[in-house]
């Protein structure tokens, strides 16, 4: 299967940017989450304009798509016989190689130096950029979508309260 770059709830997320001026009343953090996106909502098509940018680009260059995990992190490898092997491939995709780098790279960026070595492959910058903005804008959306719908306050609700607040946090950080 091929990264198709889509976002889940792009389109809910989209839509309520045109209606910022209505209160969202089925939750205890349907309001805040209206008030926090709308002082977040130009950026937020700034990101999206940049995101399309950016995919459409990717997916203009075949020769870059090779066989990607999709949550390469410490708890999806064991140790074997044969050395560290990485498993639960459920999230699979035939994409750019930046797909499985961008996360390691902000939590380790020496490993983009690494993996050219080894490689001889250079990660691109606006691929890195590229999956850097699909993870935030997906968090958006997705909280969003569940903010706009009925909740109650719950631990869950806490934590996607707090998730929306870092993900807008975060894609106002990254440079224009």
């Amino acid at each position: 299967m091929h990264d198709d770059f889509a976002i889940p709830a792009r389109d809910d997320l989209l839509s309520s940017l045109s209606d910022l001026s209505s209160g969202w009343t089925e939750g205890p953090y349907g309001e805040p989450a209206r008030q926090l996106v709308d002082r977040h909502a130009a950026r937020l098509v700034e990101r999206f304009a940049r995101y399309d940018r950016l995919a459409g680009a990717a997916a203009d260059q075949p020769e870059l798509m090779v066989l990607t995990h999709g949550e390469p992190h410490a708890a999806n490898t064991i140790n074997t016989e044969g050395g560290l092997v990485l498993v639960d491939w459920d999230t699979a995709l035939v994409a750019p190689r930046e797909r499985d780098l961008w996360s390691l790279a902000l939590e380790a960026p020496a490993i983009l130096h690494h993996y050219a070595t080894k490689t001889g492959v250079t990660p691109l910058p606006d691929l890195l950029e590229l999956y850097r903005l699909r993870w935030d804008l997906t968090e958006v959306s997705l909280y969003v979508s569940l903010f706009r719908a009925r909740h109650n306050d719950t631990a869950d609700t806490r934590v996607a309260w707090d998730g929306l607040r870092h993900s807008l946090q975060a894609l106002s950080a990254l440079p224009s």
